[in-house]
C-alpha cells in the first residue's frame, strides 16, 4: 500500500469531513487530496524524479502533512530534517541522504546559504509556509 492510498481513501469515505485542523483552518479530505495532488505536479514540474530524496526543514502544520504527502505523491521520497540541528548536522544528513531537492520553511529561510554551501549536490531550495493557509 503506498502512503497516498490513504488520501483517496479519505475522499472515497468521507470526502466533505474534516481532515486536518491547524491554527482553526480546517481541510475536507477533498481539499486535502487536492492541495497535495496540486503540489506533487509542481515538485514534478521543478524536476523530481521518482526515488529522489527531497528533505524538508520546517515546522510542524497542516501544509507540512501537504508537503510530506505531496513528495509521496511525485514518487520522491521525503527526508525529514530535525529543527534544532546544526547546520553542519543538517548538511552531513543532506548529503548522506542524496537529498538535491530542500523544503525550506520560511522561518529557517536564514540558514539557507549555509546548507547550500555545505551540500554540493542540493539544487533546489524551495521556502514553503508551514502555517495553515
Amino acid at each position: 500500500m503506498h502512503l497516498t492510498q490513504a488520501l483517496n481513501r479519505g475522499v472515497q469515505l468521507k470526502a466533505d469531513r474534516t481532515a486536518l485542523i491547524c491554527a482553526g483552518e480546517r481541510r475536507t479530505w477533498r481539499e486535502f487530496r487536492e492541495r497535495v495532488a496540486r503540489f506533487a505536479s509542481s515538485l514534478v514540474a521543478l524536476g523530481l524524479k521518482p526515488n529522489e530524496r527531497v528533505a524538508i526543514l520546517a515546522d510542524n502544520g497542516s501544509p507540512y502533512f501537504e508537503y510530506h504527502y505531496g513528495v509521496a505523491w511525485a514518487g520522491g521520497v521525503i527526508v525529514p530534517l530535525n529543527t534544532r540541528l546544526s547546520d553542519q548536522e543538517l548538511a552531513n544528513i543532506l548529503n548522506d541522504s542524496g537529498a538535491r531537492m530542500l523544503l525550506l520553511g520560511n522561518e529557517y529561510a536564514a540558514r539557507q546559504g549555509a546548507l547550500r554551501s555545505g551540500v554540493p549536490a542540493l539544487n533546489t531550495v524551495i521556502t514553503i509556509g508551514t502555517r495553515a493557509a
